[in-house]
């Protein structure tokens, strides 16, 4: 048995794994040729200032006529769609003592124009959140086939790691049996070296691809400014005071952002790369990154979604005051 050619065919299937492993630029250019440009987006930008939205909500601020009734939920949630004063106007019309049929057909106009805020709030939370969750599926799919690509490349070194080291061990023993301990010492050096080098490619060799995100709610809640072109004024008043689940004086976009720099370790001096990366318009990406990306999204997905369980308290609560009234 010829030494130098055993150590060919070694070198051959080191060569031979590397280029399968290596072959993903066409594959993965039709995948960023196809997922280049986001779907998700249906709505043009909100266009507003400061001005348009509420004042900072206070409930000592709030009118008796309506503290005295409702809950601070319900009480927030007004302030956000901009509804405070429909809803007083309807709550004096329903304590009036007047009950004629003018009377009547006022609070009907009235509770229309309730019944309207809150649908109009409703469609606005879920325009956001499906926005957001298709970002959020976007990041995902593509984070799940680089994770299926980086499988495949490893299972395939692997097993070229494993026939190396079949086959380099066999040859060592037939050379040791002939009695050439030299080619098998040369043998056994080479198969181990080729053993470390496909552990190499295993280890450090991760698939990235190039994804954009111009339009990007976590840079929305991230810096944080007065008003968002992403979220509509009632949304973006919520994350920013207008919910009554905050905690430790945090308002729920603050709440975010305090839970990315805790667990997800964003530190803007020593971080500065990762924090351009997820809150600027994108760059390389790799599979762990689209997935953590996926999973700050749906944590702003779900945040927002909880202004809906205030609209529904909102409505309960308008619901139980005029059948009190029609009681009476």
């Amino acid at each position: 048995m010829n030494a130098f050619k055993v150590l060919k065919n070694l070198f051959y299937i080191i060569g031979v794994s590397i280029l399968i492993s290596s072959c993903k630029t066409t594959e993965l250019k039709g995948v960023y040729a196809t997922l280049e440009r986001s779907v998700c987006q249906q709505l043009p930008d909100y266009q507003y200032d400061k001005s348009d939205l509420p004042q900072p909500f206070n409930v000592k601020q709030v009118s008796p006529v309506l503290a005295d009734i409702f809950s601070e939920e319900s009480l927030r949630i007004m302030r956000a769609i901009q509804v405070e004063e429909v809803v007083e106007a309807y709550v004096l019309s329903l304590q009036d003592s007047l009950k004629d049929q003018e009377s009547r057909l006022e609070q009907l106009m009235q509770m229309e124009a309730i019944q309207w805020k809150l649908q109009q709030a409703s469609l606005e939370v879920s325009a956001t959140a499906a926005e957001i969750d298709c970002e959020e599926e976007r990041s995902e799919q593509i984070a799940g086939y680089l994770l299926n690509r980086q499988s495949s490349r490893e299972t395939r070194l692997t097993v070229a790691a494993i026939s190396i080291g079949a086959v380099g061990a066999l040859s060592a023993v037939a050379f040791l049996s002939a009695g050439n301990e030299l080619a098998a010492e040369w043998i056994g050096i080479t198969t181990a070296l080729s053993e470390v080098v496909l552990a190499g490619f295993i280890f450090f060799q991760k698939t990235n691809v190039l994804f954009y995100h111009p339009r990007n709610h976590l840079a929305e809640i991230w810096k944080g400014e007065k008003t968002s072109s992403l979220f509509p004024p009632s949304v973006w008043f919520y994350l920013n005071g207008g919910s009554s689940i905050s905690r430790d004086g945090l308002t729920l976009r603050e709440e975010l952002v305090h839970r990315w720099k805790r667990f997800n370790r964003f530190d803007v001096e020593a971080d500065e790369e990762k924090i351009d990366l997820y809150f600027g318009e994108g760059g390389k990406y790799a599979a762990e990154q689209l997935s953590n990306r996926s999973n700050l999204l749906d944590q702003v997905e779900s945040f927002v979604a909880l202004m809906k369980q205030d609209l529904s308290v909102l409505m309960s609560e308008l619901n139980a005051l005029r059948e009190s009234f029609d009681l009476k």
